[in-house]
Parts: C-alpha cells; sequence; structure tokens
C-alpha cells in the first residue's frame, strides 16, 4: 500500500517539486526550532506525503548532527528511513536486493555529489547546507524511487 502511495506521487510530479518543497520544509522546521534529525525527517516525509508516526519523528532525534557525534548526517539517515519504508521487507524470506541496492545508491550518490554522507565533513555550522542538502536528499530519493519502478 505504502510503495504504490509513493509510486503514484512521483509519476505525476516532477523532480524539481520534491526538491523544492523538501528545502522550503527544511527551512519551515528549521525556523520552528527542530534540530535537523527531526526536520529532515519531517521535511522529505511532509514533500513525498508519507505519514509517519509519532515514534518515527521522535526517534529522528537522534539523527541530529550525526548521532551527536558527527557521524551520518540528519538526511541522510532520514533517506534511508524513507528507503526502509518503501522497500523494506516484512518477512525474512522477501528478498531484500532492492531495499540494499536502494540505500548503495543512496550512499553513492551522497558521496559522488557532496564528498560524503558525514555530517562532520559537510556541516560545519552553515544551516543553509542542511536545507540545500534536503533538496539533494529528495532529489536523489526521486531517482531512486522512478528507478524501481521500470
Amino acid at each position: 500500500m505504502l510503495q504504490q502511495n509513493f509510486m503514484m506521487q512521483t509519476a505525476n510530479s516532477g523532480q524539481s517539486q520534491y526538491i523544492d518543497q523538501a528545502r522550503q520544509y527544511m527551512k519551515e522546521y528549521m525556523d520552528k526550532g527542530y534540530l535537523c534529525g527531526q526536520a529532515a525527517m519531517k521535511a522529505l516525509a511532509r514533500a513525498y506525503k508519507i505519514p509517519l508516526c509519532q515514534e518515527i519523528i521522535h526517534q529522528s532525534l537522534s539523527f541530529t548532527e550525526g548521532g551527536g557525534v558527527g557521524d551520518r548526517c540528519a538526511l541522510f539517515q532520514a533517506s534511508l528511513v524513507l528507503v526502509g519504508l518503501q522497500y523494506g521487507r516484512i518477512s525474512p524470506k522477501q528478498n531484500r536486493d532492492v531495499m540494499r541496492q536502494a540505500a548503495l545508491k543512496l550512499a553513492e550518490e551522497f558521496r559522488r555529489e557532496e564528498g560524503s554522507y558525514f555530517c562532520r565533513d559537510l556541516y560545519h555550522g552553515n544551516r543553509e547546507l542542511c536545507i540545500r542538502l534536503a533538496g539533494k536528499a529528495a532529489g536523489i530519493l526521486f531517482d531512486i524511487y522512478e528507478g524501481n519502478k521500470r
């Protein structure tokens, strides 16, 4: 059900719409005082119209500033959650290759376009970068969703 929801949305909209919305929502949430972890999760999910339970939103605070130690960027982490929601398996007997390939593409694109997906390499106190990266993450997700429709 959720997978069909994502696919129908990307079929009806262009990549730039998701990029623009993710940036707008990221800025909006940061302006409201959300830290990057929750802002990233809420912004990307909102751009793709993906409903999230309060537990996921609450848990995403742990993504902030790379888990507090400069590890993986909150936008990268939030994107991984959305990849898992889209392609994750419910049963251990289900194939996990689509999800693994989507996660690999996400990591490769972040590294190729930004040089890293680690907060310590990217952030340096630059809030505008986080807003720009929200668009980058939304664009990569769009490419993953569209590529897996074929």
